[in-house]
């Protein structure tokens, strides 16, 4: 069996993806929207006060460039 081969594009825009998750796990709690479907949101995230969600929702789209 042969595992699916990852670009070095691929690869570059999930290690920026890990590092805006990051970033805003600070802030918010994060949600990544599944690769399969693309419609242009990475993450949906929802503002977060004193570790409890406030209700504010945003979606966030990661962009990674060489």
């Amino acid at each position: 069996m042969t595992l699916p081969q990852q670009t070095e594009s691929q690869r570059r825009g999930m290690q920026a993806a890990d590092i805006v998750a990051l970033a805003l796990s600070k802030v918010a709690f994060v949600n990544r929207v599944a690769t399969e479907v693309d419609i242009g949101v990475d993450f949906m995230c929802e503002w977060r006060s004193d570790d409890r969600p406030t209700g504010k929702m945003f979606n966030v789209q990661c962009k990674c460039f060489p």
